[in-house]
């Protein structure tokens, strides 16, 4: 199955087909912003010009960036073809299967995913955010495919779990560096894309997001290889 063959399913020998409305779309932009409020960051993401999930800070006593951690989800997305938690905030629940809705696209899987990024996130502290890193323990791999052995994502490889962890923390560094930029997603390619704008348009509204004239500098391709030198 690849990233965004999600349109059947295999199960008890069963093939289920899903409307292009229970698919990921084959690409996407995200843009993620960052504002003050009440002494507190908060990063906000948006997709097609609508915000989705909650404004998140760090939630933590120290400032650490986790407030950027949509973009994990993101790369899990583009590069496992797989997201629990983008699936119900882009309203892209495979609702045409009762079962595959509760137990793929439902409250457990979504916790899975959430409980995902931050182990990996307090791992990756200690490793300087994977900066420089071309491999990921594979103790923590396989503490990853034990948590996830039971959902559609066990057949994605280690190989594709490490992709996806260095790709996301590569674009959260920039995240963390710039404070806000577009992320551009092609699952048929598996790539993100990182684009920086110019803060004078930081304060956009959803409503305008698109429709302003973004200032776009210093593209950041983030390709299919692993090589970061």
């Amino acid at each position: 199955m690849g990233n965004n063959s999600n349109n059947l399913w295999d199960v008890n020998n069963k093939t289920h087909y899903f409307s292009s409305q229970e698919q990921f779309p084959v690409r996407l932009s995200f843009v993620i912003i960052q504002k003050q409020f009440e002494n507190k960051l908060m990063a906000i993401t948006y997709c097609d010009n609508l915000p989705i999930g909650d404004p998140l800070t760090d939630n933590a006593y120290f400032p650490d960036g986790y407030r950027f951690h949509d973009v994990f989800h993101i790369s899990y997305m583009a590069i496992l073809g797989w997201s629990p938690v983008l699936r119900k905030q882009l309203n892209r629940k495979r609702k045409s299967h009762p079962k595959i809705d509760e137990v793929e696209d439902g409250g457990r899987a979504t916790a899975i995913e959430e409980g995902i990024s931050a182990l990996i996130f307090s791992y990756a502290k200690k490793c300087n955010f994977f900066e420089g890193s071309r491999t990921i323990a594979p103790e923590l791999i396989q503490t990853l495919k034990y948590m996830t052995n039971h959902l559609e994502v066990a057949e994605k490889t280690a190989q594709q779990w490490e992709m996806a962890i260095l790709k996301g923390y590569e674009v959260w560094r920039l995240l963390m560096q710039h404070g806000q930029g577009e992320i551009r997603v092609d699952l048929e390619k598996s790539t993100l894309t990182f684009q920086t704008f110019s803060d004078n348009h930081g304060d956009r509204e959803a409503s305008g997001m698109r429709n302003t004239n973004m200032k776009v500098y210093n593209p950041l391709t983030i390709s299919n290889s692993l090589d970061f030198s």
